[in-house]
């Protein structure tokens, strides 16, 4: 209820991660699927996971849109509580 709403309001990542688009898929009812694998999710360290590293506003891996600092703990607090889907 928290963390999809930050893949889709206003296109923030749908705008590209979409059905048909650049993986992983960030449309409400995919996205959970898509990221909840060991190349976008890493347990052992939360930090390191791609979907919340790669996006992070502290780096300059992801050129187009960004998380907030907000949005970025989040999604850091959902995935060391085990990213789950609820």
């Amino acid at each position: 209820t928290q963390i999809e709403p930050i893949w889709n309001n206003n296109n923030n990542c749908t705008a590209c991660h979409k059905t048909g688009g650049t993986n992983p898929d960030l449309t409400t009812g995919n996205a959970y699927n898509s990221v909840n694998v060991a190349k976008y999710i890493n347990s052992a360290t939360a930090e390191e996971s791609k979907i919340y590293s790669h996006p992070n506003p502290d780096t300059d891996t992801h050129k187009q849109k960004k998380y907030t600092a907000s949005q970025a703990a989040l999604i850091l607090g959902w995935i060391q509580q085990g990213a789950k889907n609820n």
